[in-house]
Parts: structure tokens; C-alpha cells; sequence
């Protein structure tokens, strides 16, 4: 059971360093690719969050107008 966490983990790390490394396009070093890839991440969630809530709340105004 440990052991299936552990190797799930490092899975996620070696995707994480070759989504980085792809979108750097060069290798710079481990801790600065999986930063780049988090932060993409994190914007990616930043804008779905966006996109609900103007689902959510302009659209329907809009629709009213």
C-alpha cells in the first residue's frame, strides 16, 4: 500500500519534470520545472474559477438585459 503511494508519487514528480522540461524547452533544474508546471497549473485554475463565476453571475444579467 506504501509502496503503490510512493510510486504513484514519483510518477506525478517525473511528469511534472517532463511537462517542465518541454515547456522550457531547455533543462534548467528540477525544482525550477516543477515551479513553472505548478504555476501554469495554478493559472489554469485561476480561469476556470473566472469562467464559473461569469457563468454564474454576468450571464445570467446579461440574459435579463
Amino acid at each position: 500500500m506504501l509502496q503503490d503511494r510512493i510510486d504513484i508519487y514519483r510518477a506525478g514528480e517525473a511528469w511534472l519534470i517532463k511537462s517542465g522540461q518541454e515547456l522550457f524547452g531547455s533543462y534548467q533544474s528540477q525544482d525550477s520545472a516543477i515551479t513553472y508546471v505548478t504555476e501554469a497549473l495554478k493559472r489554469q485554475e485561476r480561469l476556470k474559477q473566472a469562467a464559473i463565476y461569469l457563468w454564474d453571475n454576468a450571464f445570467p444579467v446579461l440574459l435579463r438585459i
